[in-house]
C-alpha cells in the first residue's frame, strides 16, 4: 500500500509471549551440592549429595552433545517419585528407598554415545523449586529454558554443572 507521499506502508501482526519479571531472587533459598565431579571415567557411577536450605522439589536434567542424549534424570517417570526434599536434610543422588523409588534401585552410569570419541562433554542442570512445577515437554535446551522462564525467580534456584566423560 502506498501513502499520499508515495512511501510504502506495511502492516504486520506479531504474536509473542511476554513475560514480566515481578520478583527478585530469594537469597535464603539455596542448596548445597557435595561430591559432584567435573570429570567421570567411562562406566563410572555419578553420585552426589544435595542439601536444600528450604523444603523444595528438584528437577535434574542432562544435556549432551546430541539432542538424543538430553534427558530429565530426576524425577524419572516410573523410577523416581517427585518427592519434596526437607530443609537441611542431605539427599544422596541417585536417591534410594521407598520414599524416592517406585521399584528397584537405579544408577546413573556415565557413558559416551560415540565410541570413536574418548571424551564427551555435557551439562547437568539442577533446579530447586519451592512448588512442584512439572516439566512435561520433550527435553530440549529450548523447552527447558522456556519452562524455567515461566517460574518466578523467587520460586527457583538453578545450578549448571559441566561434566566430562573420559574413556581411559
Amino acid at each position: 500500500v502506498f501513502t499520499d507521499d508515495q512511501l510504502i506502508k506495511y502492516s504486520t501482526t506479531i504474536r509473542a509471549e511476554v513475560l514480566v519479571e515481578e520478583s527478585k531472587e530469594d537469597l535464603a533459598f539455596q542448596f548445597k551440592t557435595e561430591g559432584f565431579k567435573n570429570t567421570y571415567l567411562l562406566g563410572e557411577k555419578m553420585t552426589f549429595t544435595i542439601t536444600p536450605s528450604m523444603d523444595c522439589y528438584l528437577r535434574i536434567f542432562f544435556f549432551g552433545k546430541k539432542s538424543s542424549e538430553n534427558a530429565q534424570i530426576y524425577p524419572l517417570e516410573g523410577v523416581f517419585k517427585d518427592v519434596q526434599l526437607k530443609a537441611g536434610i542431605p539427599v544422596n543422588f541417585p536417591p534410594e528407598g521407598k520414599t524416592f523409588l517406585y521399584n528397584t534401585p537405579f544408577e546413573y552410569t556415565m557413558e559416551i554415545s560415540d565410541v570413536r570419541d574418548n571424551i564427551e562433554q555435557g551439562v547437568i542442570l539442577i533446579v530447586a523449586l519451592k512448588k512442584s512445577y512439572p516439566f512435561m515437554e520433550t527435553v530440549t535446551y529450548e523447552n527447558v529454558i522456556n519452562w524455567l522462564s515461566k517460574i518466578k525467580k523467587s520460586e527457583k534456584r538453578v545450578l549448571w554443572q559441566g561434566v566430562n566423560i573420559i574413556d581411559n
